[in-house]
């Protein structure tokens, strides 16, 4: 999987490098190759941030190192971030939401690309 990274560090749906021992290394942003490869943006690395602040913030309540990675004990459900897959409450994966792009190409004048729809 690194071979077809391009320079960037492989990463698995929850944003752990492939390679390294699994719930230890992450990457995010420019560095991170995703399948979809997501475009080397501000916004992508943002919600990557956020995503994995929050993953990380319940590291005492998840296995980071499972295959998936699963919530150790209690079944309290955060309905955005995590669900039942089984008898296991599972983290959901990093969904990159575009909210579109917005280019200043000078004298008072941009350009926006937003998608309407599916």
């Amino acid at each position: 999987a690194q071979a077809t990274a391009r320079g960037r560090l492989a990463v698995d749906p929850w944003l752990r490098v492939l390679g390294a021992p699994r719930g230890e290394v992450y990457a995010l942003g420019d560095c991170a190759c995703g399948a979809p490869p997501l475009p080397a943006t501000a916004q992508v690395a943002a919600q990557q941030g956020e995503y994995l602040a929050g993953l990380l913030r319940g590291a005492g309540r998840y296995d980071l190192g499972a295959a998936k990675p699963c919530r150790a004990g209690g079944r309290r459900l955060d309905e955005l971030f995590c669900e039942t897959e089984g008898d296991s409450v599972v983290a959901r994966p990093f969904q990159f939401l575009n909210l579109g792009i917005l280019a200043y190409v000078g004298d008072s004048k941009a350009l926006a690309q937003v998608s309407l729809g599916d």
